[in-house]
């Protein structure tokens, strides 16, 4: 589950700010800065999706934003599952 707190509290402190989600697959097994530089992610596929959300489109109560941000993470989530499932079935062939 994600930690919303953070992104709760830039909502609150921002009253027009749009958000963007973003997803992305292909940097599995880079967990440091220098693990991405040091070549060991060459010849892969990155994929990336974004998603933007409207200020007029978010919800307004905390809780509703809450329960949106859970949303997103599951739509993410599955995004990024069969992204994974996609990559790993195309290597086995």
């Amino acid at each position: 589950m994600p930690r919303v707190g953070g992104a709760l509290t830039l909502l609150e402190a921002n009253q027009c700010a749009d958000v963007y989600f973003c997803a992305h697959v292909g940097l599995e097994g880079a967990a440091t800065f220098y693990e991405m530089i040091s070549g060991s992610l060459c010849n892969r596929t990155l994929k990336v999706k974004y998603e933007c959300v409207k200020y007029k489109d978010i919800p307004k109560s905390k809780e509703e934003r809450t329960q949106w941000m859970y949303d997103n993470w599951l739509k993410i989530d599955k995004w990024i599952g069969e992204n994974l499932n996609n990559k790993n079935n195309k290597k086995n062939r």
